[in-house]
């Protein structure tokens, strides 16, 4: 049996029916929320890629050589940061969600918890967010090789889409090199040592 501290005492009185309820009730929000985060998620990755996204309007070279340096910033930082902030807070959340499912221990709402982390990471994240990033990157690249008249073959296009991976792999590696920071700060506990 498991130790009193582990038990989430207000759900140990409800009965089958009402867990059932709250259970499917809780995966009806958490789909509801994957598909419904796509949105801004696509909105996200397209800053991530803002060079090729302002590449889609007309006579933009301009606007590109003038400001890279702000280009640059965000999409390096902006984005990554914003993600970082949203994981941190993200748990918190499922966290929740579990507990008002009717979960009974402790053990069991943070498995719960890690498991809609992971499907919500493998969905939005590496799909959406990566997907949307390279073909975001591929179109507006080629609109700007078509504009300039400089693709001749094939091989251009394929160029573009190795380049384009390439930088959504920056992304990710920037992604991760802020999340470990986050990750640094909890496990050093400041927020709870400062409270």
């Amino acid at each position: 049996s498991p130790t009193p501290q582990d038990l989430i005492w207000p759900n140990l009185p409800l009965d089958d029916k009402t867990r059932k309820a709250k259970r499917w009730m809780g995966r009806l929000f958490y789909w509801v929320f994957v598909f419904a985060w796509m949105i801004p998620m696509t909105a996200l990755s397209a800053t991530s890629n803002l060079i090729n996204l302002i590449r889609m309007i007309p006579n933009s070279s301009d606007f590109i050589e003038n400001h890279g340096v702000f280009m640059g910033l965000v999409q390096s930082y902006f984005t990554p940061i914003i993600m970082a902030i949203f994981f941190y807070l993200l748990p918190i959340l499922f966290r929740f969600l579990s507990k008002q499912q009717g979960y009974w221990t402790q053990t069991t709402l943070d498995r719960k918890v890690l498991v809609k982390l992971y499907v919500f990471f493998i969905i939005n994240n590496l799909l959406v967010f990566t997907l949307t990033s390279i073909f975001v990157g591929i179109y507006g690249q080629i609109k700007a090789l078509v504009e300039h008249g400089t693709t001749t073959d094939s091989t251009d296009y394929i160029m573009q889409l190795a380049k384009n991976i390439s930088q959504v792999a920056n992304f990710w590696i920037n992604y991760v090199c802020l999340h470990s920071l986050g990750l640094t700060m909890e496990l050093a506990m400041i927020v709870p040592l400062i409270t």
